[in-house]
């Protein structure tokens, strides 16, 4: 599997839109592989701190991530990839009981859907009618 990594200065900016707190950005970086130029993430993602335990937080950086993931993708895998995660971040947003979060990646997919097409957030998508079942 290849490595999934954004420019830096992007998503050091989708990280202030998103509201995610300077010291959970600087936590972000030092865990995953900054280059100064791009930011990879690694492979082993956990969080080891005592202090940075906001769900609402990690959410956010991960949504600025995987929103920028999906922002930069030059071919289709790589968007689906990245629509998959964020799918995922919005199924465990909802369990955790963060429903601001839920809310702010709805309307990011809203704002998107001009490039994505996808009417809705975990809604089966497909272009033409599904065949009838027989039963």
């Amino acid at each position: 599997m290849k490595a999934i990594a954004v420019e830096r200065e992007g998503l050091l900016a989708d990280m202030r839109d998103w509201g995610v707190a300077p010291n959970y950005v600087h936590k972000f970086l030092a865990k995953n592989n900054d280059t100064g130029r791009t930011v990879e993430l690694t492979a082993f993602q956990f969080n080891d701190t005592q202090h940075l335990n906001n769900p609402h937080q990690w959410l956010a950086a991960y949504a600025a991530f995987w929103c920028r993931v999906y922002r930069e993708a030059e071919v289709a895998a790589d968007q689906a990839q990245a629509l998959g995660a964020i799918q995922s971040l919005n199924v465990m947003a909802g369990m955790l009981g963060q429903s601001q979060f839920v809310l702010m990646l709805h309307r990011w997919w809203d704002m998107s859907f001009p490039v994505h097409q996808l009417p809705a957030l975990n809604v089966r998508f497909t272009p033409e009618p599904a065949p009838a079942a027989l039963h």
